[in-house]
């Protein structure tokens, strides 16, 4: 048996998952925006599916904190390899996001700029999801090859893009318990702090691989 095939089967079956979920509230938006434009469901419909669209975002932004971490913490590797997707669709459903609130200006540039300026709440999400853009449009191999090590240094604005979500929140009186999560998720990213959790870890794995010692029994000789 192909021991290689074996050991990446289940990557390859959790990617699969992955993905179905990560795109049903798309098929999901979809749906209701084909049902309302045929008049086979209500419109409020199609609103309650748009609804749902940052908390998406936020969801998937919160996982793409958690890869690293949850990387230093298990010492796995496949974590690391949806942090790539994991950034293209918290880009995608912020941008659906913000698309369905300038719906509301009936897609006029200057009211739906003068009411982001206008209110802090707006204003934190759009510079957010400004700060994505970059990041998006990065996420590839090319790109990696042609910035080099400015590619990591640009991808530092993760952690502006964490600030302003949470500023976003804050101002929609939801912020404090997202704050305290990313708060720890970054907290495991400190050098200091990684370096003790990866010998904890270590010194964890270590005591498991040993074997123990079987007690010794007398035995009595007749």
């Amino acid at each position: 048996m192909n021991q290689s095939r074996t050991t990446t089967q289940p990557t390859d079956y959790l990617r699969i998952l992955f993905h179905t979920v990560a795109l049903t509230p798309l098929f999901l938006v979809m749906l209701a925006a084909a049902g309302t434009t045929f008049g086979l469901i209500p419109g409020v419909a199609f609103l309650g599916a748009t609804a749902n669209l940052a908390n998406v975002s936020t969801w998937t932004f919160s996982l793409l904190l958690a890869c690293t971490p949850l990387h230093i913490v298990s010492g796995w590797h496949w974590p690391l390899t949806f942090k790539r997707p994991l950034g293209l669709y918290t880009f995608l459903y912020a941008v659906m996001h913000y698309f369905v609130f300038t719906s509301a200006f009936g897609f006029a540039v200057g009211p739906a700029a003068a009411a982001t300026v206008s209110s802090f709440m707006l204003f934190s999400g759009f510079v957010g999801l400004a700060l994505m853009a970059p990041l998006a449009l990065t996420s590839n191999r090319f790109s990696m090859k042609k910035l080099g090590r400015n590619w990591k240094r640009l991808h530092y604005l993760t952690y502006a893009v964490a600030i302003f979500v949470i500023l976003h929140l804050f101002a929609l009186g939801q912020g404090i318990p997202l704050a305290m999560f990313y708060t720890l998720l970054l907290a495991v990213r400190i050098p200091a702090v990684r370096q003790r959790i990866v010998r904890w870890r270590k010194q964890i794995l270590d005591r498991w691989a040993t074997p123990q010692a079987a007690p010794m029994t007398e035995v009595n000789h007749v």
